[in-house]
């Protein structure tokens, strides 16, 4: 990222990625942008959930415009060629701004955004893609200004759902009880202790 611009959501002041309006190929200054930033591979489930925030510019006067894509055809990185292809992402989970409105990015600080998955058949494995397209793009034309995207996050279903669980301290040791109404394909469960609040160690596992 590009401090002169603003600076990350967290950490380091450059520590976000970034995409802008040079970001369209020759010397004529106009075109559509489609550039792609994928995640690794994935393991796809309903109900998982894509996490990042995003900005543009303070009082950006270019409209821009973010795609978030999912592919469920494993390690594929294919996007297809051309501008306007998206090869095996053609699942489009999330457009911001997708009419490239002025003032329709968010531009007065970083805006958290979060998706569900949805219509995948058991499990899968995938990617993520961040598409960052804008069409009418470019140094000589209306639209494209800058964009940033931070934190980016994945967060799965988990296999087991819990019922209940508690704590009780029985002839001075700790008794953890606990019961799930399902599993699917849980190895089991490993026990940590922390002596801190803060960090925590493996003491046993629970087939």
């Amino acid at each position: 990222g590009d401090v002169r611009q603003f600076v990350a959501y967290s950490g380091v002041t450059t520590s976000y990625a970034a995409a802008n309006y040079q970001s369209v190929g020759g010397v004529s200054g106009q075109g559509t942008i489609s550039n792609w930033m994928l995640s690794p591979e994935l393991s796809l489930q309903n109900g998982s959930t894509v996490s990042f925030y995003t900005r543009t510019v303070s009082g950006s006067l270019f409209p821009d415009r973010l795609e978030v894509r999912l592919s469920k055809n494993g390690a594929s990185t294919n996007i297809g060629s051309g501008t306007e292809a998206t090869g095996d992402f053609t699942t489009l989970l999330l457009s911001i701004n997708p009419s490239l409105d002025a003032g329709g990015y968010p531009d007065t600080g970083w805006t958290q955004y979060t998706v569900a998955l949805s219509g995948i058949s058991g499990t899968a494995a995938g990617r993520i893609a961040f598409r960052y397209y804008v069409t009418d793009a470019g140094s000589n034309a209306n639209n494209s200004n800058y964009i940033g995207i931070d934190e980016f996050s994945y967060e799965s279903v988990l296999p087991v759902t819990l019922l209940n669980f508690s704590g009780a301290i029985q002839d001075n040791k700790a008794m953890l009880k606990w019961s799930t109404a399902n599993e699917i394909n849980n190895k089991g469960f490993d026990i940590e202790l922390s002596r801190d609040n803060n960090n925590f160690s493996s003491i046993g596992f629970v087939a």
